[in-house]
């Protein structure tokens, strides 16, 4: 696991915003969520909560 997927988690908990994040970023939103979803799938877990208007932390 690479530190950027790390760091650009943190950065969409901070923001709660995958397209803030993804601008942040420098990537596309699509990207960003490649990256979110080979985490979750190397965790064995859903991190985040996705809505159409923002992004948090699962409990």
């Amino acid at each position: 696991m690479d530190s950027k997927v790390l760091k650009h988690f943190l950065k969409i908990v901070q923001l709660g915003s995958l397209t803030a994040a993804a601008d942040d970023a420098c990537l596309t939103v699509q990207a960003l969520a490649a990256q979110i979803k080979k985490l979750e799938q190397h965790m064995g877990l859903r991190l985040l909560n996705r809505t159409n208007k923002a992004v948090s932390l699962t409990p």
